[in-house]
């Protein structure tokens, strides 16, 4: 899994290495009225919006590629052709 970090807009994207341009994932950052803070994780690859939130960044990131790792089965590699 790839991961960016917009600079203007503070996002990590997630992108699976087989389609580097269309995020499967991403993470921002958020703070209520009452001064309580967290990130909100956001799953895209499951024919719908999952998410959830987490109180730091690192748990954020594990729960999206725990999700991750349940919608996406990993990519198998292709045989070699021995001739």
């Amino acid at each position: 899994m790839l991961s960016k970090r917009c600079p203007f807009t503070g996002i990590i994207n997630f992108y699976s290495e087989g389609d580097p341009h269309f995020a499967i994932g991403s993470i921002t950052s958020f703070q209520t009225r009452s001064n309580a803070a967290g990130f909100t994780w956001r799953c895209y690859s499951d024919g719908g919006i999952t998410g959830g939130i987490a109180p730091d960044l690192q748990t954020a990131e594990r729960r999206l590629a725990n999700f991750l790792a349940i919608v996406q089965p990993p990519q198998r590699l292709k045989a070699a052709h021995v001739a």
